[in-house]
């Protein structure tokens, strides 16, 4: 699940509407797990340990992987990928009161309006360099600042400056969860087209997996 957006519009919930509609499919369901329970239950006990998460996690998620493993095996990958999204933010959130959420906001404060990507060095500069810096004491570092910023999926990439490429952090990332996690981010005018047209920048960029 991720945060509403001020623009998105959710449709308020109502438990007993919600209950009256939800009547057929928990037939549905009721039916297909007692079609089914030997199999779920064959599919936990033969279950390999979930390593890609935490212990703690692992032991949560174990019966969720069985029953996908029969009822959709086909979901397996998407479910590992959500559950490895889910333990990391958790693992965020454990780290200290907010300070994830004051990274991403700093980082939106400093970010160079109409900037399309930055280098991971330029934006460790600009961090240390705000007044009152809480990440000089931290020792943020390439490897720290990757991890504190992988939940909210802003990950780091290649990205090409000039006639070099070297490790860094695209906008288009950053606004997004900069919309969904900060109460009310100022707004960056230049948008990604308008700042490759003005300044002659090589927009072009290659995907890599986050560190």
């Amino acid at each position: 699940m991720q945060r509403r957006t001020a623009a998105e519009k959710v449709e308020r919930f109502l438990l007993t509407r919600a209950k009256r509609e939800a009547e057929s499919i928990v037939e549905v369901v009721d039916a297909w797990a007692q079609a089914h329970d030997e199999d779920v239950r064959a599919a936990y006990e033969s279950l390999d340990d979930l390593d890609f998460i935490i212990d703690r996690d692992a032991e949560l998620w174990m019966p969720l992987f069985a029953l996908c493993s029969i009822a959709a095996p086909e979901r397996l990958l998407q479910l590992k990928e959500d559950a490895i999204a889910l333990s990391n933010a958790k693992q965020a959130a454990d780290v200290g009161d907010s300070l994830p959420l004051n990274l991403l906001d700093d980082i939106w404060q400093v970010w160079p309006t109409g900037s399309i990507h930055l280098a991971t060095s330029d934006l460790l500069a600009k961090l240390r360099d705000l007044a009152e810096s809480p990440w000089l004491e931290t020792q943020l570092n390439d490897r720290k600042l990757a991890k504190m910023l992988r939940p909210f999926h802003v990950q780091s990439r290649q990205i090409r400056l000039g006639t070099i490429t070297v490790k860094g952090y695209r906008f288009a990332e950053l606004e997004k969860a900069a919309r969904r996690y900060l109460p009310t981010p100022d707004k960056k005018e230049e948008t990604k087209e308008t700042d490759c047209v003005n300044t002659g920048e090589n927009c072009t960029f290659q995907w890599e997996t986050a560190n």
